[in-house]
């Protein structure tokens, strides 16, 4: 499982621990030092990540958060992307 980070404009942390199986999400956890509301829906979030292809992982993330009722505060559906890519990037 490799780590990736990203400092979001604003100033929270992201962090990524993702394993990446050929084009899928093998396994992920978001951590950093964000807050999101439910704090539940952030495993929701990360199981709904799972065996996604790379071309997927916007509207994954999106979707999940709309389900939820997440509120995120201090990243994005587009930094948790951004950075999800960035490993797909490294993976191939």
């Amino acid at each position: 499982m490799k780590q990736y980070m990203v400092k979001v404009p604003g100033g929270k942390l992201l962090k990524l621990k993702i394993d990446i199986d050929s084009t899928k999400i093998k396994s992920i956890q978001i951590l950093g030092d964000f807050f999101v509301y439910p704090e539940e829906s952030l495993f929701e979030l990360e199981k709904a990540l799972l065996g996604v292809q790379r071309e997927q992982c916007l509207d994954i993330i999106s979707s999940a958060i709309a389900q939820q009722k997440m509120t995120l505060a201090g990243f994005s559906a587009n930094d948790l992307n951004n950075l999800i890519q960035q490993a797909f990037e490294e993976h191939t």
